[in-house]
């Protein structure tokens, strides 16, 4: 047996060295760096036998996250399978011992494999490792990654040092893998049996869980429907979730719509899946449409017209009075009426028209009247009907104006200027317009008697 000694001095920056290990072969030498500010585990191959070489055939695995996530290294040590162990000081870490699975390989391919163990529950490792095996490990497990069915779903079996794995869902075989990790789509949701048959290089483990599968949450809308002009309709999900929002921030299963467009609902369940489904509302545009009313007179009614002629052809018509589904409707009294149309979506549309009594305009004109006192044909009275404009001017016989009038109630009683006038004949014009805007002119001569 020979002997050697050998000094290396160790002299990297950022390092704070504390446990330390070689490789069964004695070709490497593993360092653990418990620095704050850059832990890690250093692996040098003393096979050279000379100093420089080994400090320049450094390799480094760094441990470190993040700023606020420092997984410092503690005590090295062999474990009986020639694998390396190690500890870690972080919170997040102090539940499982980390190993180098193949500590006789130049790295990286000697590997190092974070938190494979786990321990027992009420143990933690703080920088040290023990010098003697204690029960103090938890069976190794299986960790699935994935939500809800159908889906893709990761199981990772939490061991170390495998040569290969057989994966089995409800016995049934996933596949032979060398891999601890694998990914399959599950189909089906309640509790199954996951199981992972490991091999080693000279002993096999059974690893098993029972894991209940959840299906994604249910999530229906109704149909694609019409939102008629100013109004509201209420949209409800079918859904057995226990959370839900909508597109428009709504956190309730029904919600009321009130303008056009395309709504979502995201159905959410326990552990977060997600199922979504849309609907979209068509907002109905109003008609464009138009009245011709030609008034009655008398026992001639008022004929109403809906314009354009074509709208039977798209809409149900309903008049005021009680007609249905013609483009004319017939009129006997003054005052508002209305017309309402319905599409084929059920909306309606109303609009109202004023019937006005509308007859040819009529003027009666007397020849003479007599202002003498007895009651009868006292004025110089006219006459008329449907007369919107109204102007008379009397004239004498050397054409002078005696009499003028713009109200044809405002009846002429033969006198000018307070006086009466000598019976003889006088002249009128009269200047009218009817209601339906025909003018009238009217001219002649009165005769007073007494």
């Amino acid at each position: 047996v020979a002997e050697f000694y050998l000094k290396i001095t160790f002299t990297q920056g950022n390092t704070s060295l504390y446990g330390l290990e070689f490789s069964a072969n004695g070709k490497y030498l593993y360092v653990g760096n418990f620095s704050h500010s850059n832990p890690g585990i250093f692996q040098y191959d003393l096979s050279s036998g000379d100093s420089a070489t080994i400090l320049q055939s450094k390799y480094f695995f760094s441990t470190r996250e993040d700023d606020h996530d420092i997984n410092q290294i503690g005590a090295l040590s062999m474990g009986p399978d020639g694998k390396i162990y190690f500890v870690q000081t972080h919170s997040c870490y102090e539940n499982y011992v980390s190993c180098i699975p193949y500590p006789n390989l130049p790295a990286p391919d000697c590997g190092l494999f974070e938190k494979i163990i786990k321990l027992a529950p009420g143990t933690k490792t703080q920088l040290g490792l023990p010098n003697v095996s204690q029960a103090i490990y938890d069976k190794p497990d299986i960790s699935v990654f994935g939500k809800c069915v159908p889906g893709d779903f990761t199981f990772i079996a939490n061991i170390c040092g495998e040569d290969s794995l057989h994966w089995y869902i409800e016995d049934s075989l996933l596949k032979n893998s060398t891999d601890k990790t694998i990914e399959t789509k599950i189909n089906s949701s309640g509790n199954k049996i996951i199981k992972a048959i490991v091999f080693y290089s000279n002993s096999a483990d059974t690893l098993l869980i029972n894991y209940n599968f959840l299906d994604f949450p249910k999530m229906e809308l109704p149909k694609d429907t019409v939102l008629c002009p100013d109004k509201e309709i209420i949209i409800k999900a079918k859904t057995d979730a226990n959370k839900i929002i909508w597109s428009n921030g709504e956190t309730t299963k029904s919600i009321s719509i009130s303008s056009a467009g395309k709504y979502f609902a995201t159905a959410i369940n326990t552990i977060g899946c997600k199922t979504m489904d849309s609907i979209f509302i068509k907002g109905i545009e109003k008609p464009e449409f138009y009245f011709s009313v030609k008034a009655f007179c008398e026992d001639s009614p008022a004929i109403v017209k809906v314009l354009p002629l074509n709208l039977n052809e798209k809409y149900e018509l309903i008049w005021s009075n009680g007609e249905k589904d013609s483009m004319y409707s017939y009129y006997y009294s003054e005052g508002f009426e209305y017309l309402t149309l319905i599409d084929t979506n059920n909306c309606e549309f109303t609009d109202s028209f004023f019937v006005n009594e509308k007859c040819p305009s009529t003027l009666f004109i007397p020849n003479a009247f007599s202002p003498n006192g007895d009651g009868l044909n006292e004025k110089f009275e006219v006459a008329g009907s449907f007369i919107v404009d109204f102007q008379i001017q009397i004239y004498n016989r050397w054409g002078e104006k005696i009499f003028e009038s713009q109200d044809i109630n405002n009846s002429w009683n033969g006198k000018f200027k307070g006086e009466k006038v000598p019976l003889g004949i006088y002249y009128y014009q009269i200047f009218a317009k009817g209601i339906m805007g025909k003018e009238i002119k009217r001219s002649g001569m009165i005769t007073v008697v007494r």
